[in-house]
Formats: C-alpha cells, structure tokens, sequence
C-alpha cells in the first residue's frame, strides 16, 4: 500500500498546521508529542530511504541527467 500524492499532501498539511506553543499542553500530552513525532520522524526517514531506492531502480535520476551518489 502506498499513499497518493494526495493523501501525502493532507499528511503535511496536518504536521504543518500543529502548535504545540499555545501553552495547554500537559506533562504528559508533551512527552506524548515529542515520542510520537520522532516515531514519525523514523518512519519518514524509513520511506525515504526505500523511495531512494526505488527511484534508482526506476532511473529517475538518470532520466534527469543526474546520479544519486
């Protein structure tokens, strides 16, 4: 399963539109936070690194005269 470029751009608009300086954070709400943000953080960096690959096995660098190392 993947997401289309659409669903992509809900999810950023949703981390984008996050405030977590309005002051109503609890103790617990902010430590919630920041655990789920790095787990997405992590997950992220996971997507990334298999579309980077992706992206080599398809030769989209190469159609744009570019490398990826």
């Amino acid at each position: 399963m993947y997401m289309t470029s659409g669903e992509l751009d809900i999810t950023i608009d949703l981390l984008s539109e996050l405030d977590y300086t309005n002051g109503s954070l609890t103790r617990e709400d902010a430590k919630y936070a920041l655990h789920a943000i790095l787990l997405i953080r992590n997950l992220v960096d996971h997507h990334a690194s298999i579309l980077v690959g992706q992206c080599d096995h398809l030769g989209v660098a190469e159609n744009e005269g570019r490398k990826l190392q």
